[in-house]
């Protein structure tokens, strides 16, 4: 009677969520060295019990890490979303990647592919990775880099560093800086 209880318990739980084709899902096989699978995933970091970031990702799977630290690596492999919170808790700047791989405990990141990032002021950044350390408060990358502002559009063709609100950020390698119309 007990398994009966828990099995329909069970169907009233999946038959609860959003509609998803389990076929479709892209499970990961055993041999992969996958320890954790996850679906729908929000992740908050915290310092100082002031949550400072939020990481949304559809799909994230943990891996040890290959150097044999017994370190969890975290993948995110259909896209994600990383909002970067003010002291109230709102996303003052986000950033959206194809990909990324995060190392929750030392509270570091690598996004990859389609990298878009933007802050409260409208001002937006594009490249192809990014790299991101939550404890140093900062965003960085020595790919090519295009940043729009209310002004213009600089291209940097050397990468660019800034702190994680996106308002204060150092340009390398300027390739060139146009007046952008701003009608």
């Amino acid at each position: 009677m007990k398994h009966l209880v828990f099995c329909a318990s069970l169907m009233i739980l999946i038959g609860c969520g959003e509609e998803q084709d389990v076929n479709n899902l892209p499970f990961l096989q055993k041999d992969d060295g996958v320890k954790v699978e996850s679906f729908g995933v929000e992740y908050l970091f915290s310092d100082s019990s002031r949550v400072t970031a939020q990481l949304l990702a559809p799909h994230i799977y943990e891996k040890e890490n290959e150097t044999g630290r017994n370190k969890v690596i975290h993948y995110v492999d259909q896209g994600l979303r990383l909002n970067f919170l003010d002291a109230n808790g709102n996303a003052k700047t986000y950033v959206t990647a194809d990909s990324g791989i995060f190392d929750l405990k030392i509270k570091e990141g690598t996004l990859k592919g389609s990298v878009f990032m933007k802050n409260d002021k409208g001002e937006t950044l594009e490249t192809e990775s990014l790299f991101w350390d939550d404890r140093k408060d900062s965003v960085y990358t020595e790919e090519k880099v295009r940043i729009e502002t209310a002004d213009k559009i600089i291209i940097g063709k050397k990468g660019f560093r800034a702190n994680t609100d996106f308002t204060s950020y150092i340009i390398y390698g300027i390739e060139g800086e146009l007046e952008a119309d701003t009608q």
